[in-house]
């Protein structure tokens, strides 16, 4: 199975792999800085034993991300006027009347943007394939939730069902 990645998401992947390699390195080093002391000390070495649990720990997340890596696919996101990967998306909770704007991102957000989520979430799962005006329903954690898509950006191309809306509200 493919994960997909936009761009810069795919970006920020490498980066993090990176990133930890060179964490596993300093691990690594400062583990082996930590033998050199005498035999008398070994068994009772906590900065050895607490690396070699980082080294670990950093190892097996490194094989995770690698793992996605070799299966990820890098898109460019949907162009058109249905919700999907790469749209930035307005809704309205018809239970609440709260306005959401969410942007449907890669399948690992790694930034810490507000409202980007993954194209797996299942708030993305509920809103994928509709249009704006569309009402879509479905399971958020435990909780049915109904949601009016209020606006679509996708690519530039933007579908909006409110008529009376200012340009500022647009954002231009």
């Amino acid at each position: 199975m493919p994960y997909y990645f936009l761009q810069p998401d795919y970006d920020q992947l490498w980066a993090q792999v990176d990133d930890l390699r060179d964490r596993i390195r300093q691990a690594k080093e400062v583990a082996a800085e930590s033998t050199e002391q005498s035999s008398e000390t070994w068994h009772d070495n906590y900065d050895f034993e607490e690396h070699q649990r980082q080294i670990m720990m950093l190892s097996q997340y490194l094989e995770s991300l690698v793992k996605i890596l070799n299966e990820a696919e890098v898109v460019a996101g949907i162009v058109g006027d249905e919700v999907g990967l790469g749209s930035r998306v307005t809704v309205e909770d018809l239970a609440t009347g709260q306005m959401f704007t969410y942007f449907i991102g890669s399948y690992m957000c790694l930034g810490d943007d507000i409202g980007y989520i993954s194209y797996i979430s299942p708030i993305a799962s509920v809103l994928f394939g509709a249009k704006a005006g569309e009402v879509k329903s479905g399971l958020v954690g435990s909780t049915e939730k109904t949601y009016r898509l209020i606006s679509i950006d996708n690519l530039g191309k933007s579908t909006d069902i409110r008529p009376n809306q200012s340009e500022e509200e647009k954002g231009e």
